[in-house]
C-alpha cells in the first residue's frame, strides 16, 4: 500500500511534528494529556474520515483542545497530492485519497502510541 511505503515518509514525519508541535502549544497553556488521549484523537481523525459523525460533548479545555488535534489531522490532508489518472487517463496531482490518508494516520497512529 503506498503509505506503507517511503514515498510518504517524509508525510508522516511532517504529521509527527505538526503533532508535537500542537501538543507543545497546549502544554505552554497548562493542558496535561497523555499519549492514550492523543491516540484517541488520532483515532476520532481515521473515523471521522471515514465518515464517522462524533457527536461527543466537549466541555472542558482539554476537550477542545485534542479535538482541535483531530481537526488538524483531517485539514493536513488538503496540502498532501499524490499523482493520480483523472477519467482521460491523464496524470495529475490530487489531494491524497482518503484510503491513504487514513494509512498515513494510522502510521502517526503507532508512531505515537509506541
Amino acid at each position: 500500500m503506498p503509505a506503507a511505503n517511503n514515498e510518504f515518509a517524509p508525510v508522516i514525519k511532517r504529521l509527527q511534528e505538526t503533532l508535537i508541535e500542537y501538543l507543545n502549544e497546549g502544554k505552554s497553556l497548562g493542558i496535561k494529556f497523555d499519549r492514550t488521549e492523543v491516540v484517541a484523537a488520532i483515532d476520532r481523525a481515521i473515523a471521522k474520515l471515514n465518515g464517522a459523525n462524533d457527536e461527543a460533548k466537549r466541555e472542558t479545555p482539554k476537550e477542545f483542545f485534542l479535538d482541535g488535534v483531530t481537526e488538524l489531522l483531517l485539514e493536513e490532508r488538503e496540502g498532501v497530492f499524490e499523482k493520480q489518472k483523472d477519467g482521460n487517463g491523464e496524470e495529475k496531482y490530487l489531494a491524497v485519497s482518503v484510503a491513504v490518508w487514513a494509512q498515513c494516520l494510522g502510521e502517526l497512529r503507532k508512531i505515537t502510541h509506541s
